[in-house]
């Protein structure tokens, strides 16, 4: 529309005016420009403060076209800048002018640093109110139950395994609870077994020896009826024959036994962990294994057939190491068993070839009184052999000793301590299966045993 001259001053003294309060209220503004619309572009009609004009920024043109406010950072220095914004002014629909602003960044800057101030502070109160309030509820529904339940753990181990750990809610403390419980409940019963089975061999010990003597008895009185000189040499080959028969079952039983004592030191320093039923489990073998060789040693008519199997031997080997560890961990001696992928399957007894292994093992514990380390390494050879290695790091052998190692009753350990059967027997066993055993040696520098033992036909495989 168009305006007389005094009603454009009008208006004109009306935007100054308001852009002069504005600027009173708002300190952060530095700059007013209104410039009004006309054909040949923007032209400034009110200044704040008063100056020299200025023509319209020209990247803001396009948008205030368009109805759009644009603003622009300039930087003045390193630490300074000012914020140009421009807006439209629009009537009837259209764009008639606009005005543009300059902001002093000190202001901004110190209202953005109150209000990151009052943030902080917000956040570090809703911070610890929230961890606070976290505090209390696990204190009242985790904390104070977990308490309750080490202290029914602690009343378990120290041998009381009649307790039990209260439940409260049916949730997953309550269900850790019950399942503690339940735990305990197997382990006494299992403790309970385990006596039984103890007291059930001590009573077949017992009647084994009985018969045994009853047998001996039988023995002396038979020779009584020969020729005196017949009887004194019959008397003195049974002798024999005993004294190897009894040094033979002591160190059968002996092996086994110092397994179960091992394994039985480990269940009562970890009588809650859950490991503890593999070993009972051990337990339970090793004591089958004890029946089998007294019944074996009781009958000494004749020698036991064993049955030959396809044996595999890096699984007899980890299944050893699992039986001998509470002993090696005793006696501080390390275990480490190398195999190769490639390793043939043979045939015959794993009980035997097992009972070889632990009398290598045992061989080389009285060698490292002090601690060492077995290294046991299993291998194919040209010749399509298993070759298993057990070489340890003990005192060693001389020439002399090496010589009759593998001889019945030769044994350089104290009285009581040996019966020199131990190597005799590994080397009856592998001649039994085919195989040979040989030993190097010298003093101080440790021994090792290798066994070739043959392949097994693929097809029985």
């Amino acid at each position: 529309e168009r305006l007389s001259s005094e009603q454009l001053e009008g208006h004109l003294a009306a935007l100054r005016n308001y852009a002069l309060l504005f600027q009173q209220i708002h300190h952060e503004v530095v700059e007013i420009r209104i410039y009004a619309v006309s054909a040949s572009g923007f032209t400034e009609v009110v200044t704040l403060p008063p100056g020299g004009p200025q023509a319209f920024p020209q990247d803001a043109v396009s948008s205030i076209r368009e109805q759009r406010p644009r603003s622009v950072i300039e930087q003045e220095d390193r630490d300074r800048f000012t914020i140009l914004a421009a807006a439209p002014i629009e009537a009837g629909g259209r764009t008639v002018g606009a005005v543009t602003l300059r902001l002093n960044s000190s202001a901004s800057m110190d209202l953005m640093e109150k209000l990151n101030r009052k943030r902080l502070l917000l956040q570090v109160a809703a911070v610890i109110s929230v961890t606070l309030l976290i505090y209390l509820l696990l204190r009242q529904l985790v904390y104070r139950r977990v308490e309750q339940l080490l202290r029914t753990m602690r009343t378990a181990q120290s041998g009381d395994l009649t307790v039990e750990a209260p439940v409260g809610a049916l949730d997953e403390m309550g269900s850790l609870a019950i399942g503690f419980n339940e735990m305990i409940g197997r382990i006494a019963g299992i403790q309970r077994e385990l006596e039984d089975e103890r007291s059930s061999l001590a009573n077949r010990v017992h009647e084994a020896t009985a018969i045994l003597e009853d047998r001996n008895q039988q023995l002396e009185a038979a020779t009584a009826q020969l020729f005196h000189l017949q009887r004194r040499l019959m008397q003195m080959e049974r002798f024999s024959a005993a004294g190897q028969l009894a040094a033979e079952f002591a160190h059968e039983v002996g092996t086994p036994l110092n397994l179960i004592s091992g394994h039985i030191q480990l269940l009562e320093s970890e009588m809650i962990q859950h490991p503890s039923l593999r070993r009972i489990e051990v337990i339970r073998t090793q004591t089958d294994r004890i029946e089998r060789i007294v019944r074996r040693m009781l009958d000494v008519t004749r020698l036991p057939k064993v049955e030959h199997v396809p044996v595999h031997l890096d699984e007899l080997l980890q299944q050893t190491g699992e039986f001998i560890a509470p002993t090696l961990a005793l006696q501080r001696v390390s275990w480490n068993v190398v195999l190769s992928p490639d390793l043939p399957v043979i045939r015959g007894s794993p009980e035997q070839l097992q009972q070889v292994f632990i009398n290598l093992v045992d061989n080389s514990l009285d060698a490292m009184p002090t601690g060492g380390r077995i290294q046991v390494s299993a291998r194919p050879n040209a010749a399509g052999q298993a070759v298993v290695e057990f070489e340890d790091s003990g005192h060693g052998l001389d020439a002399a000793t090496r010589e009759h190692i593998f001889d019945p009753l030769f044994t350089t350990k104290r009285n009581g301590l040996g019966t020199g059967l131990g190597l005799a027997i590994v080397q009856q066993i592998i001649k039994d299966h085919g195989g040979t055993v040989d030993v190097e040696s010298s003093p101080e520098r440790g021994t090792r045993f290798m066994l070739r033992l043959p392949a097994c036909d693929p097809a029985a495989v």
